[in-house]
């Protein structure tokens, strides 16, 4: 039978443990507007409105995926990113608020004055490379390769570039980003020349960089994609695997020259790692990019979160 908001909203606080839902209260909240349709103003302003008992039954699911721990931004569908709204599924990885470190980064150091193409390496549910041709006017290089879209976005996964391509869509941005399936750079080999003559080049890595240790002691990622987290034994190997292509990329880690006697091209990438691989993780670019300087950036508590490799080296 029908029963009001008041008494949904306790029932439903009750059921959720404290250990996964630290806000109970508030969380029964969100999962019954996503139940009803409505928003949390709503329920507050009206506590003696009948839910009906469909929208109930779906209110129970919603609780009892909660309560196992399934992340909200799952059960919604939708999760927000540097002011953006994104749709979400367990074929991605939900877009974390320190991954907006690479989008700020991005913004401050590529100038709009100049032809520049960035490219987003394991691009999941497209949210950085969105981002970034959201804030970014130009969505194309200027003059003889004005057919090129500045911005190229892969990943492996077919599921992940759909859902990127519907949230291209979304924001309006589709027809600024070359998406392309494959292993890391491998599409991108095609595009090379056109790619190496522009000004500047950004290239950003948020890849896999969790151990299968971290993954499993860690129960509130469980109902992500694996394919999205597991960085191999140190949490590198994609790392790894992208260092070696990139060098080939390159041509041997030297930059290229646009055009003869002009300023090499300025090439960067950032890459999200985790603190704790900030070592290992110069190890890597010392074995395979020894012409790349390296300089690291930490995130809002105080951690080495962005890697930031750069051509020629200052």
């Amino acid at each position: 039978m029908p029963e009001n908001i008041a008494a949904l909203l306790r029932a439903g606080a009750l059921s959720l443990p404290k250990t996964i839902c630290p806000l109970p209260w508030e969380e029964a909240e969100y999962l019954l507007a996503l139940a009803l349709g409505e928003s949390r103003e709503h329920l507050l302003a009206h506590p003696d409105g009948l839910v009906s008992c469909r929208q109930q039954k779906r209110f129970k699911t919603l609780l009892f995926r909660r309560a196992q721990g399934e992340p909200y931004a799952y059960l919604s569908g939708h999760k927000e990113f540097y002011g953006l709204d994104f749709q979400v599924n367990r074929q991605v990885l939900i877009p974390r608020p320190e991954t907006e470190l690479l989008v700020e980064e991005a913004q401050r150091i590529m100038p709009l004055n100049k032809k520049t193409v960035i490219m987003d390496i394991g691009t999941g549910s497209g949210a950085i490379i969105i981002a970034l041709a959201k804030i970014f006017d130009c969505a194309r290089p200027a003059g003889k390769n004005r057919r090129l879209p500045a911005f190229f976005a892969v990943d492996i996964s077919a599921p992940a570039l759909r859902l990127a391509r519907q949230n291209a869509v979304r924001q309006k941005v589709k027809k600024s980003i070359k998406f392309l399936q494959g292993d890391l750079l491998c599409p991108i080999f095609r595009f090379r020349r056109q790619i190496m003559s522009a000004d500047r080049l950004l290239v950003i890595a948020n890849l896999p960089y969790l151990t299968p240790a971290q993954i499993r002691h860690s129960p509130s990622i469980r109902f992500e994609p694996k394919s999205a987290l597991n960085g191999g034994r140190d949490g590198l190997r994609l790392y790894r695997h992208l260092f070696r292509q990139l060098k080939n990329f390159l041509g041997q880690a030297r930059p290229l020259k646009t055009k003869k006697n002009l300023p090499a091209q300025k090439i960067k990438l950032l890459c999200e790692i985790d603190p704790a691989q900030k070592n290992d993780f110069k190890k890597l670019v010392k074995k395979y990019l020894p012409a790349a300087g390296l300089t690291f950036k930490k995130d809002l508590k105080g951690h080495n979160r962005l890697a930031i490799l750069e051509w020629p080296r200052l």
